[in-house]
């Protein structure tokens, strides 16, 4: 086993993002809203990725098991993001049912996803180039393709909460998209830092920093 501070940290993260999940979750048991289920998805996955890097702990930095985990969590990682997009346009679609630009949306979640299945194919048939091990775990260089995607995906989604905040007149729903936005800056930046193996302790914190703003700003009434 090689169990670093990291790990435990990753675990922290974890905790607290099931613990976003479950306050979610009751939310959605009172509502019953479609898009309340869609984000429990999205934290529920980030927790699980976070319970991935934990378990890197047990096998040793660089490892076969250490590179088909970071693949799983990296894997998760564009999963989520897709799914955060389709939270995003869906209700946007929903706004010009029967319209011509419902369909425009609805085609664009389908790109998007069909990117990620395409990020995720590479992603398997990839073999992990290992830089070394930095604050106790294993970093490595993130694949181009994979990143590009994640970029992309990422300064979409960002774009589509800045266009809902400029149009958004009602100041309840505004305040609540600048949190869901707020929150998801934070989490690019963790992102970020993450891809740079920089400062890799506190990456867990800051991402699980982003995402409870963001559960605020859902369940803002």
């Amino acid at each position: 086993m090689a169990f670093a501070l990291i790990h435990y940290i990753y675990l922290i993260m974890a905790a607290g993002l099931l613990g976003c999940t479950a306050v979610v979750g009751k939310r959605y048991s009172s509502s019953r809203n479609p898009l309340t289920l869609v984000f429990m998805a999205f934290i529920l996955l980030f927790a699980i990725s976070a319970i991935l890097y934990f378990t890197k702990g047990f096998f040793d930095p660089m490892g076969f098991e250490d590179a088909l985990l970071s693949k799983m969590g990296l894997g998760i990682g564009l999963i989520d993001t897709a799914v955060f997009s389709t939270f995003l346009l869906y209700p946007l679609s929903m706004q010009y049912k029967g319209q011509q630009k419902e369909k425009l949306i609805l085609i664009v979640i389908a790109v998007l996803w069909i990117l990620v299945i395409y990020a995720s194919i590479i992603l398997a048939t990839l073999e992990l180039q290992f830089t070394g091990v930095v604050d106790g775990a294993s970093n490595f260089d993130m694949p181009m393709q994979v990143l590009g995607i994640i970029i992309l995906e990422s300064f979409f989604n960002v774009g589509v909460l800045l266009l809902v905040v400029i149009r958004e007149k009602d100041p309840t729903y505004r305040n609540r998209t600048l949190l869901l936005l707020l929150g998801y800056l934070i989490f690019i930046v963790a992102q970020t830092l993450e891809s740079m193996g920089v400062i890799l302790v506190l990456v867990p914190f800051v991402i699980l920093a982003g995402i409870v703003i963001m559960t605020i700003g859902i369940l803002k009434e």
